[in-house]
C-alpha cells in the first residue's frame, strides 16, 4: 500500500497491481509509473534494442509515453503497482510499423505532468535535482540510452518500441532504487 499512498498523494492515482508484460509494448496516450513491491525481474526499456536492467522491491520507474518496456525474466511472485497522471488512460501498443506515425502523434500530444509521482516537479533538466534528496541510489539510465533512428523516418526524436529513447522522453525517464 505504500506505493499506492505515495503515488496518490502526488496526483498519480494507482490503477492496478500486476506483473510486467513479457512482450515489448508502450503507451501512446499516457505516462506511467511502476512501483515494484515484491519479487525481482530483469526488464528491458526502450524496445527490442533497449537497455536491460534488474528491478527489485522498492524500485520506482517513471516511463514517459512512448517508452517501450517488457519483462525478460521474473520471479513467480513479482508484482508492481502502476499509476498514471490524472486524465491519462494508457493504450497498449506493440510497435506496429503501419501505425507508427499515428502513435508518434499521440505520444507527442501527451502532456507532461507538473509533479513527479514520488514528489517534486518533473521539469526538463530538473529531474536529478528534484529527486536526488530522496535516495543516494538514483540511477539515470538515459545517459546510456542510445537514441536511434526509426526505420525510414530519419528522425532521431521518433518514439517507438522499435527505436531508442528520444530526447523528449529522457526528460522524465528515471529510476529510483530502494525507496
Amino acid at each position: 500500500m505504500a506505493f499506492e499512498t505515495m503515488f496518490k498523494q502526488h496526483g498519480w492515482p494507482p490503477a492496478w497491481r500486476y506483473h510486467l508484460y513479457d512482450f515489448d509494448h508502450f503507451h501512446s496516450t499516457a505516462h506511467e509509473v511502476l512501483g515494484i513491491f515484491r519479487g525481482q525481474a530483469r526488464a528491458r526499456l526502450g524496445g527490442p534494442n533497449g537497455q536491460e536492467l534488474m528491478l527489485y522491491p522498492g524500485d520506482v520507474l517513471v516511463l514517459p509515453a512512448g517508452v517501450g518496456h517488457a519483462s525478460l525474466e521474473a520471479d513467480d511472485d513479482f508484482c508492481m503497482v502502476g499509476a498514471y497522471p490524472p486524465g491519462q488512460k494508457p493504450e497498449i501498443e506493440r510497435g506496429d510499423p503501419a501505425q507508427l506515425a499515428a502513435a508518434q502523434e499521440r505520444v507527442a500530444a501527451v502532456a507532461l505532468p507538473e509533479d513527479s509521482p514520488i514528489g517534486g516537479p518533473l521539469a526538463p533538466c530538473g529531474i536529478t535535482e528534484s529527486i536526488s534528496h530522496l535516495t543516494p541510489k538514483y540511477r539515470d539510465i538515459t545517459s546510456n540510452a542510445a537514441t536511434e533512428k526509426v526505420s525510414g523516418t530519419g528522425d532521431t526524436d521518433s518514439v517507438s518500441t522499435i527505436g531508442g529513447i528520444s530526447r523528449r522522453m529522457a526528460l522524465m525517464l528515471y529510476i529510483v532504487i530502494g525507496l
